[in-house]
């Protein structure tokens, strides 16, 4: 399955890409509200996926951070 490009808006300025360490901590860090609305709407197959992918997403954080120390 390949990954879209996704569409830019010309008028918008050009942004930094996030780095993964960067994405990786932002995502830990919005996640656990996500999972929570998942929870509270009885939705437990997503709230399951979306702690899932915050769990990756600290793991992913972590190993980056360990890098940049080590």
């Amino acid at each position: 399955m390949e990954r879209k490009t996704p569409k830019t808006d010309p008028n918008e300025p050009a942004k930094t890409p996030l780095t993964d360490a960067a994405a990786a901590e932002y995502l830990s860090d919005i996640l656990p509200e996500l999972v929570r609305v998942a929870d509270r709407g009885g939705l437990d197959m997503v709230a399951y996926l979306l702690e899932m992918a915050r769990i990756a997403a600290a793991e992913n954080a972590m190993k980056s951070n360990n890098t940049k120390a080590g």
